[in-house]
Formats: structure tokens, C-alpha cells, sequence
């Protein structure tokens, strides 16, 4: 198979993994049913609580297609950015990070204090431990900049040019993260900012030549939302009972 055939089954992976990959006891019950009438009340409790354990499922899928694509076209990891070329750099980027990360790991900690206990599902951010959390975020930030850069190789090797592919893999990362659909204004505002986000990955993957520079940032940018989701959910909470009493 020429390498311009990969382009985009490599480019539609990560939107297929995404929004197809199901939970399995909705997934089982849609079998049988065909999704008529409303989802149960158990199974939709059970999906809500598998969020995270369906989540890891899919980052898992996810590096798996990658590395069947780099066994299939082949693909050198020089190429993939998985031989990092300048090591002093990247050591203190890293060292960087990782001191954050433990003050996010603090902060995070210090907020399951604050998190009153719910008689429903409480949200995703709340309800998973900060541990969890990070693997979590760092397995998703492994997988989605593995397939960015695979994808970017697939096209650089296929004679596009590097503003096209950041631009087409930015926008397929985006719509990877439309899970429900309500309306064109409300996906596109689902799409945007991870589009952004990935554009500027994308850049920074093309610029360094190194997969660890955007999974370092990647990281950064997914631990900083949850802090503040978790922040803004607390507080919601505090409100909610504010009022209540």
C-alpha cells in the first residue's frame, strides 16, 4: 500500500477511537435493544462510573493502532521524535514539569478535602481520585501525541506540507472530542479549543523534533484544566449548599 493510502486511515483513527469506542454495558444493551426507548437508569449510572476505566481503554486502542502503523508502513522512531536530540533541554523541561506536577498533586489532594459527598453520581473530576487523575491524563497525553506525531510524519512523507497537516490533524483532534451533539454552535464550541491546542502541539512536535516536548506540555495543559474543573465544581457545590441551607 503506498504511504499517501495511510494519511488519512491514520488521521480518522483517533475520531473513530474516540466517539466509537463504547462502554460496555450500554454498548450490550444497545445490542439488545437496537437503543430503543431511554437508556435504563442502572446502565446509565454504570456509564457514568466506567468514564475513566473506558477512557484508558481507549488511549490503550489508540497507541496500539500507532505502533501497527509504524510495524506496517515502517517508520523510524528518529522520525517519530522518540530520540530525543537535544537531551540538556529536554532534561530541564522535564525537570520543570515534573516539580509542577507535584504542586498540582498537592493542590489537587488538598482539594478532595473540600469535595462533599453526593447522593447522585458525583462529576468525573470529583469522583476519580488525583492519582487516577494522572495516569489518567498521562496516558491520554501519551497516546493523543503519539498518533499527532505519527500523523504528522504520514504526511510530511507523503509531500504535504507541514501548515496542512497541522492544520487537518488539529481540526480531526477536535472533533474527536465532540461525545454528544446538540446543536452546530455547541459542537464547534466543543471543537475549538482542543483545535487550538492541537495546532499549537503540532507546532511544537515540528519545532523540537521530539515526541516528550508536547506530551510534557500536553500534560501541563490537561493537569491545569482539571485543577481548575475541580476547583470550579467545589465551588458550585459550596454554592448549591449555600442555598440549600
Amino acid at each position: 500500500m503506498r504511504i499517501s493510502s495511510f494519511v488519512y486511515l491514520i488521521l480518522f483513527t483517533y475520531p473513530v477511537i474516540t466517539l466509537l469506542t463504547p462502554e460496555p454495558s450500554f454498548f450490550r444493551w444497545w445490542l439488545r435493544t437496537g437503543g430503543a426507548g431511554p437508556v435504563p437508569a442502572e446502565i446509565e449510572a454504570r456509564r457514568i462510573r466506567n468514564q475513566g476505566n473506558v477512557l484508558i481503554a481507549k488511549f490503550v486502542l489508540l497507541i496500539a493502532a500507532c505502533f501497527i502503523f509504524i510495524r506496517i508502513i515502517p517508520i523510524s522512531s528518529k522520525f517519530l521524535g522518540l530520540r530525543p536530540g537535544q537531551p540538556i533541554g529536554l532534561l530541564f523541561v522535564g525537570s520543570s514539569a515534573a516539580i509542577l506536577i507535584v504542586i498540582w498533586i498537592f493542590h489537587m489532594r488538598g482539594l478532595e478535602a473540600k469535595i462533599r459527598s453526593q447522593a447522585g453520581m458525583p462529576p468525573f473530576l470529583l469522583r476519580e481520585s488525583t492519582i487516577r487523575l494522572l495516569v489518567i491524563m498521562s496516558l491520554g497525553s501519551l497516546a493523543e501525541e503519539l498518533w499527532r506525531a505519527l500523523a504528522l510524519t504520514i504526511f510530511h512523507q507523503a509531500g504535504i506540507s507541514d501548515l496542512s497537516a497541522v492544520l487537518l490533524t488539529s481540526v480531526v483532534f477536535g472533533i474527536g472530542h465532540v461525545f454528544s451533539y446538540e446543536s452546530f454552535g455547541a459542537a464547534l464550541g466543543r471543537i475549538l479549543p482542543p483545535a487550538v491546542a492541537g495546532a499549537f502541539l503540532g507546532t511544537l512536535f515540528l519545532w523540537s523534533q521530539t515526541l516528550f516536548i508536547p506530551f510534557i506540555f500536553h500534560l501541563l495543559i490537561n493537569s491545569f484544566g482539571a485543577l481548575m474543573g475541580r476547583k470550579r465544581l467545589i465551588a458550585n457545590q459550596d454554592s448549591l449548599g449555600a442555598v440549600s441551607s
